[in-house]
C-alpha cells in the first residue's frame, strides 16, 4: 500500500516481500517509478517521476549512501543487489570508500584525485573469471584466473590516473575515499 504524510511524502509500504532485501525493494521502486510513474508493488502513480522516458536506463546513477560497512551480510546483499539489478546504475557508498558492478566487457575508469585515494580493489562476486586483464594499476591483471579461492585483487592502486579493466565475468570495483 501507499500513502501520503507530512505534506505529500510518499511512503511505499513493501514489507510483505520478505525475499528481498530493503535495498533490493528500494532499488526495484525506483526503477519501475523511473519507468512509468506508478508503482509495481501498490499501483500508485508518483508525482514526481518521469512518467515513462524509457527505464532504468533514466537513471544516471543511483547512490546508496551507507551501503557499505557494517554488518558484513549485509554487504554480501547489497553486492547480491547489484548483479539482480545490473541494468540500474548502482554505487554503493560509505565514509571510506565507493564501489560499482563491472558487466563482462572493457572498462575505463578515471580517478578524481581531489577525492579518491590510490588505493583500490577488483574482487569477483562469483565464480571465477578466466580472462582479467588491466592496464593502469601498480599490480596488474594479465588472464590470471580470478576468484575466491584463488587471486583476488584487493589492496591494489592506481599507477596512473586512469585504469582500464577487460573481464569476461561481473567484478567489484572499489577505490578509497579520502577523508
Amino acid at each position: 500500500y501507499q500513502r501520503r504524510v507530512h505534506g505529500g511524502t510518499t511512503v511505499h509500504d513493501c514489507s510483505d516481500d520478505q525475499d528481498s532485501t530493503d535495498l533490493t525493494k528500494c532499488v526495484k521502486l525506483v526503477a519501475t517509478l523511473a519507468h512509468s510513474g506508478v508503482c509495481k508493488g501498490c499501483g500508485s502513480r508518483d508525482r514526481g517521476s518521469s512518467g515513462g522516458r524509457g527505464g532504468a536506463h533514466d537513471i544516471d546513477v543511483l547512490a546508496v549512501d551507507g551501503g557499505l560497512g557494517g554488518r558484513i551480510d549485509h554487504e554480501m546483499s547489497n553486492f547480491n543487489t547489484l548483479l539482480q539489478h545490473s541494468d540500474v546504475n548502482i554505487v554503493l557508498v560509505n565514509s571510506a570508500c565507493v564501489c560499482f558492478l563491472l558487466q563482462p566487457g572493457r572498462h575505463r575508469i578515471k580517478r578524481n584525485p581531489s577525492f579518491e585515494t590510490r588505493l583500490c580493489g577488483i574482487l569477483p562476486l562469483y565464480g571465477s573469471s578466466a580472462n582479467v586483464r588491466t592496464t593502469g594499476l601498480r599490480w596488474e591483471l594479465t588472464g590470471l584466473p580470478v576468484g575466491f579461492g584463488g587471486v583476488v585483487s584487493s589492496s591494489n592502486e592506481f599507477r596512473d590516473d586512469e585504469v582500464v579493466i577487460e573481464t569476461d565475468v561481473p567484478l567489484l570495483w572499489t577505490t578509497n575515499l579520502r577523508n
